[in-house]
Parts: structure tokens; sequence; C-alpha cells
């Protein structure tokens, strides 16, 4: 039997809870294997309580970094598919990937809010 994303981020919290999992780059904060797994598990619910099921697509326009890194494993490990999308998409090209990619939802930075509003208005959607 092969073990989930999920499970081996458990898996880690449960044996390795306290050993560091990531120092983020832009803070220098370092996120340990139970804080992450724990930071993992709230980005499930935080899917389950907008109703996205596990297969759904769920994307993302964030720069890289701590919260990036913990939502894009959490939505794996939380059974639903992770689309990062291009921060250097434009127009008409994000608005081509919007169309195609099958999204429930998206979660973007204010940065990048005008950029995903501007596709969303160029989108045919029937």
């Amino acid at each position: 039997m092969t073990d989930t994303l999920g499970d081996s981020v458990a898996g880690h919290a449960r044996t390795q809870g306290e050993r560091p999992f990531l120092i983020a780059p832009e803070t220098g904060r370092t996120l340990n294997y139970g804080g992450f797994s724990h930071a993992v598990s709230y980005v499930g619910e935080q899917l389950d309580a907008i109703n996205v099921r596990v297969g759904e697509h769920v994307g993302f326009l964030l720069h890289t970094g701590l919260n990036t890194t913990t939502l894009f494993i959490g939505i794996m490990a939380q059974g639903r598919v992770a689309v990062p999308l291009n921060l250097l998409s434009q127009g008409a090209q994000l608005a081509f990937v919007l169309t195609h990619a099958r999204l429930r939802c998206v979660y973007v930075s204010p940065t990048y809010r005008a950029t995903l509003d501007d596709a969303l208005s160029r989108m045919d959607v029937q």
C-alpha cells in the first residue's frame, strides 16, 4: 500500500513533530513538522468549509514563500488538485488558463487581485 502525501505529513508530525520542516527565506521563520501538519489540516478545513471536494482543482496566484508552500502542499495532502498560476501571465493568457483549468476556487494575494479580475472579465463564461 502506498502512503498518500497526507499520510506522510501526518507521519512526520507524529515521529518528529519538533524538527524543522521549512525555514522561510522571506522571513527566516522556522516551521516544524507538527506546525506544518496543523497548517495542512487547516487548509483542508477551509476547503471543506467552501465545499471544495476531494479531486477538485484549486488555483493560486501568490508569491512564493511559507504560506504558498503550505497552501500548495496542503491542497494536495487534502486530496485536491493544486494548480499554480503563472505570476507573469496577463489578461488573455491567464483567462485562457482559467477557462481550461476547471478551478473550483482561486487563492490570490492583493498584489495579483487586479490581474485576476482582468482575466476573469475576459472570460466567456456560459
